[in-house]
């Protein structure tokens, strides 16, 4: 089955949009040049755009699968969550970090 929708396919849907003066000159060059409709360039388009949203899911996605296993085989976690909550624990004026000598 081919990509192309045209008033009969039964799953086309009409849609108006606005286009700047410019983005509707280059299409309509674009159109003349290559012998195919404005409205399948710009399916063809949307069809792109979605193509790159989809991709850009997976890899956050993929991202997230990645680091998921990235504390595996660590054995010192109890020791480092412990420091981190003495931390959280402590009053400013106490942290040793916090504190500035003065002069």
């Amino acid at each position: 089955m081919s990509n192309r929708a045209s008033r009969k396919d039964v799953g086309a849907v009409r849609k108006q949009l606005l286009l700047t003066s410019e983005q509707c000159r280059h299409l309509k060059a674009i159109a003349a040049t290559t012998r195919r409709s404005e409205s399948e360039l710009v399916r063809e388009a949307v069809d792109g755009w979605l193509a790159k949203q989809a991709a850009a899911d997976e890899d956050w996605k993929a991202a997230w699968r990645q680091a998921a296993g990235m504390w595996e085989g660590r054995d010192d976690l109890d020791e480092i969550m412990t420091r981190a909550r003495r931390s959280w624990d402590r009053a400013p004026e106490t942290d040793p970090r916090k504190t500035r000598k003065r002069r």
